[in-house]
């Protein structure tokens, strides 16, 4: 398998959106999958791998190879938006 780098400054929105369907139940095509995953694959000396190639690379993937990418992805997603939005303001008591 691959290696996968979850770089949080990489993130885009529409990935983002994606991810948080899925952890929310909602089911992806699977070229959403392989789009999704491509993007975090790397060499063996932690670079990204050209888009060609990682595409190549996302489709040779199990499926039990996929749940844990996205699982790593849904962790990384959780920490920018605990990061990105603020806390609302607590009432008074």
């Amino acid at each position: 398998m691959p290696k996968v780098r979850v770089d949080l400054d990489e993130l885009d929105l529409d990935t983002m959106a994606l991810i948080e369907a899925s952890a929310g139940g909602k089911q992806l095509r699977v070229v959403e999958l392989r789009g999704i995953v491509a993007q975090f694959l790397v060499s063996d000396d932690d670079k990204p791998l050209p888009a060609k190639e990682a595409a190549v690379e996302a489709g040779r993937l199990k499926l039990r190879e996929v749940r844990g990418i996205f699982e790593q992805l849904t962790a990384a997603l959780l920490e920018v938006q605990a990061a990105a939005v603020p806390k609302a303001p607590s009432k008074p008591s």
